[in-house]
């Protein structure tokens, strides 16, 4: 930490001045990019508006839209945004829709929920497994949906099952 010499950040469209904290940033062409504050405070600005300044807290979210150039900012409801470095994921009374999101940010695929699964909640803490483990486990936790792992194409799945019972 050195007061006057910031850590600066610049991606295609945010500037962030790192104040002493633990972050994970997610930034890719042509997608919105989020800010995930585990510790500390983060200065989180838009690229063509850099004298409006966004202090993002610990325990805080914010993602600014590609589309609209807006910075939204919400609490910070799981850590599963930093799996693809720590390998852990943890859900509780999670729907499948979220899981599929979080299996998606942290393999590198792209996953397509069908019949009814979306708001399946999941329960389960996974460290360190491969997708293909955490798809059987899963596969085994819903056994009256009957899921069944397909891929379509290289890197994209589909999971489709049963809507949930419970």
């Amino acid at each position: 930490r050195n007061e006057n010499l910031p850590f600066i950040i610049k991606t295609d469209k945010s500037v962030l001045k790192v104040l002493g904290t633990s972050f994970d940033l997610s930034a890719y062409p042509n997608k919105d990019v989020e800010l995930n504050v585990r510790e500390g405070l983060v200065n989180f600005t838009n690229k063509s508006q850099e004298n409006v300044s966004n202090e993002i807290q610990a325990g805080e979210k914010a993602v600014l839209s590609y589309s609209s150039n807006d910075i939204q900012t919400s609490e910070l409801t799981s850590n599963n945004y930093a799996a693809w470095w720590t390998g852990k994921l943890v859900f509780e009374e999670t729907p499948m829709t979220q899981v599929a999101k979080d299996l998606e940010n942290t393999y590198g695929v792209s996953i397509e929920l069908k019949g009814g699964l979306d708001n399946c909640p999941l329960n389960a803490t996974y460290t360190k497994d491969t997708l293909n483990e955490i798809l059987e486990l899963i596969q085994a936790t819903f056994v009256e949906s009957d899921i069944q792992v397909t891929y379509s194409k290289e890197n994209a799945l589909i999971l489709e099952g049963k809507a949930c019972t419970n």
